[in-house]
């Protein structure tokens, strides 16, 4: 995806991790598993992969692994076939920087762009780029989540989902 030139991603104002206030208690999240990746140099590599994470649960998704949930001091992820739409009829969002544009206050991860991916924790957000991300986890003893940035009171409509190749660091 090529951001327009006013994109605040090319303006250099949308950060890459910021503080973060859920705005009071957060709805219960999806629990998904992981699973061994196809490619056998990726398990050997040490990802996991998780398929079809929903993007419809404004509590996002909690990574878990054999079970347990997901916890680690930095992780290096990509996302992979992400398709999924905000509303009926609206066009389908393939890239993880949603629109690019910052999202206004009302929604998930004020700040962070419209419509991308976004890795939490409590009071903690990270933007997820295009390819290869390596995150240092700002509260390592807390789980991993992610989430699809939309408005808040709108996943109920969302649609689709996303792949996530993920390993841990430490």
């Amino acid at each position: 995806m090529t951001m327009p030139e006013n994109s605040p991603w090319v303006n250099g104002q949308t950060p890459a991790t910021a503080p973060w206030e859920s705005g009071g208690d957060l709805p219960q999240p999806c629990l998904c598993d992981a699973q061994e990746p196809e490619s056998r140099l990726l398990a050997l590599q040490g990802f996991r992969r998780w398929n079809n994470l929903p993007v419809c649960y404004e509590g996002g998704v909690k990574l878990l692994l054999d079970g347990a949930p997901l916890r680690a001091n930095g992780v290096e992820f990509l996302i992979e076939d992400l398709s999924w739409t905000n509303g009926l009829n609206l066009p389908r969002i393939q890239d993880p920087w949603g629109n690019g544009k910052a999202a206004p206050e009302g929604w998930f991860a004020s700040g962070m762009l419209e419509l991308g991916i976004v890795i939490f924790q409590s009071r903690w957000v990270g933007r997820v780029d295009p390819g290869l991300n390596r995150v240092a986890i700002q509260k390592p003893d807390q789980d991993i989540l992610f989430n699809v940035n939309d408005k808040r009171g709108t996943y109920g409509d969302n649609g689709g989902s996303y792949d996530l190749l993920l390993r841990v660091l430490d």
